[in-house]
């Protein structure tokens, strides 16, 4: 019982400063316009590592108008990026994963959303996508995406609060105002 009411304070004080992030560089940027196009594509990376010393990557994406995903959007034709993160495995490898443990999970994702205003202030864009993972890619089952889901969708809400939020195939997107 004494453990259980030490997490719960462990997240609750973390609750208490969900605006709490960890230091985070940038570690490339291979972004450029598309020739004869408004577009750009490439990628924007950002690293941080928590207290618990599991290091993270951010791969911010963008898109080049020819990529399938605009198929789902088909009354917008507006620059859009991918966001995935990363977990080093400690093999120098990175694995897809949100897999960090519980009481560092929201300055984990204000962090991730500290990167995205970064790069949006250097790369404009209009649109996120994401694809939260599922059992095929994480191990966890299918309510364990729409958690994540939910939370990322919370983080989105809070620091973009004028977004509009709509699930068309397989991926999430967030319309910038």
């Amino acid at each position: 019982m004494v453990k259980l009411i030490n997490i719960l304070k462990e997240v609750l004080k973390e609750l208490a400063d969900t605006n709490k992030t960890f230091s985070f560089h940038k570690s490339g940027d291979d972004v450029k316009e598309i020739e004869d196009s408004e577009y750009l594509k490439g990628s924007i990376y950002y690293n941080f590592e928590t207290e618990s010393k599991l290091e993270y990557e951010v791969q911010i994406s963008y898109l080049p108008d020819y990529d399938e995903i605009y198929d789902y959007v088909h009354d917008e034709q507006e620059q859009m990026i991918e966001v995935n993160f990363y977990v080093n495995n400690g093999s120098g490898e990175s694995v897809f994963s949100l897999t960090n443990n519980q009481k560092e999970l929201f300055r984990v994702m204000s962090t991730i959303v500290s990167c995205l205003k970064d790069a949006l202030k250097e790369h404009p864009f209009k649109y996120i996508v994401y694809h939260p993972s599922d059992h095929k890619n994480s191990g966890r089952d299918a309510k364990g995406a729409k958690q994540r889901t939910k939370l990322y969708n919370y983080y989105i809400k809070k620091e973009f609060p004028n977004s509009e939020m709509s699930k068309k195939g397989p991926y999430e997107f967030v319309k910038l105002q």
